[in-house]
């Protein structure tokens, strides 16, 4: 049953149309200006390998291997709604546990701290890398939307998504708070970390090992942040041996563990100076694949993956790929979730409250 859209819904559509267009023509301008739509900032190394991808992955591959091997969805009009309701609630718990389980397992067994991960360290940044994904949100949904419409009037497209499908067969005050539990706080959360955070972190990983770009080697911040000593900033190596192990002595509490032995006040076997630190390069201006820019294949990637893992949803994934890139590219620039995570739910919020409106009897 198609949904038929009502008076409140094209009102929404049409103002959040005339929203996403402001946006697109103010960056449209910035970019022909020829500044960056977003600053670039630098990040470390992920030290975490492909195995975890893999393990984390495990979800999107099983339901991508589902698909082409011509499984049948369980009929889903012949379910109880208790029983969805249950289901339901026990992926949404799954889902938030296994972010924060994973992100405990990180730091405990790869020493990754809250940068390497993703998330913000203070709550101005965290303010700030929301904003940048509302801004990033209302600019995609225009492009996104005029995709999706175009491909299912092209290719006359009648499979819903699953979600939809149960609200229409399922139309409760308690699906309708289940639908957006989902869609708009453990779908965006579980995704970004997954396919943003773990894939395309080591993505950018491997690509700036093949690049040899030895600027996001995983270095003490004792050297990467300058040493402190006596209130100064030292981190050009002018001071001497003394001054040094001061300086690295002062910084141990804030040393990941597998820097304090090698940082202890006695420095052996061998001291720990500046000089001996990886020096930085420039970034390269090509990327992975010679024809792209640095980190936009990691970009690409987890973009078509992510679209990939939406397959069975009609012809959402081709226009999900778009979306990929666009939160890879939040991703990218600021090495953060809270972007791509704030522009993810505040998208599937909107499509949720279009959802609701066509829902409501007329």
């Amino acid at each position: 049953m198609a949904l038929e859209p009502t008076r409140s819904a094209i009102f929404v559509m049409t103002t959040a149309c005339g929203l996403s267009l402001m946006v697109l023509s103010y960056l449209f301008i910035k970019h022909v200006g020829g500044n960056s739509l977003l600053p670039y900032e630098p990040r470390r190394r992920v030290p975490w390998n492909f195995g975890v991808v893999l393990l984390a992955m495990g979800m999107p591959l099983l339901g991508i291997a589902v698909f082409f091997v011509g499984s049948k969805e369980p009929a889903l009009e012949k379910v109880e709604s208790e029983t969805l309701l249950i289901t339901g609630w026990g992926n949404f718990s799954f889902m938030l546990l296994f972010v924060l389980g994973v992100t405990v397992w990180l730091a405990t067994f790869f020493r990754a701290d809250t940068r390497d991960v993703g998330w913000p360290t203070c709550w101005q940044q965290f303010t700030k890398d929301v904003g940048i994904g509302a801004f990033a949100a209302v600019a995609a949904l225009l492009p996104i939307y005029v995709i999706q419409l175009t491909l299912v009037y092209a290719l006359q497209s009648t499979t819903p998504h699953p979600l939809v499908k149960q609200l229409q067969e399922n139309n409760s005050p308690a699906m309708l708070l289940l639908g957006f539990a989902m869609a708009v706080i453990a779908a965006p959360l579980f995704e970004e970390f997954t396919f943003r955070g773990l894939l395309q972190g080591w993505l950018e990983r491997r690509e700036d090992e093949v690049l040899a770009f030895a600027a996001t080697e995983r270095q003490p911040p004792c050297v990467t942040e300058g040493i402190e000593i006596d209130g100064e900033e030292n981190g050009d190596g002018d001071g001497d041996g003394d001054d040094i192990r001061r300086g690295v002595a002062r910084r141990l509490l804030d040393a990941p563990p597998e820097f304090n032995e090698a940082t202890s006040l006695r420095l052996e076997p061998e001291p720990l100076t500046i000089e001996t630190m990886p020096s930085s390069t420039s970034r390269p201006t090509h990327g992975w694949i010679p024809d792209l820019p640095h980190g936009w294949t990691p970009i690409l990637i987890s973009g078509f993956v992510f679209g990939l893992a939406h397959i069975g949803h009609g012809v959402a994934p081709v226009s999900l790929v778009l979306f990929g890139i666009v939160l890879g590219y939040l991703y990218q620039r600021t090495h953060r979730l809270v972007p791509s995570i704030a522009a993810h739910m505040l998208f599937n919020a909107y499509s949720m409250v279009l959802l609701w409106l066509q829902l409501q009897p007329t």
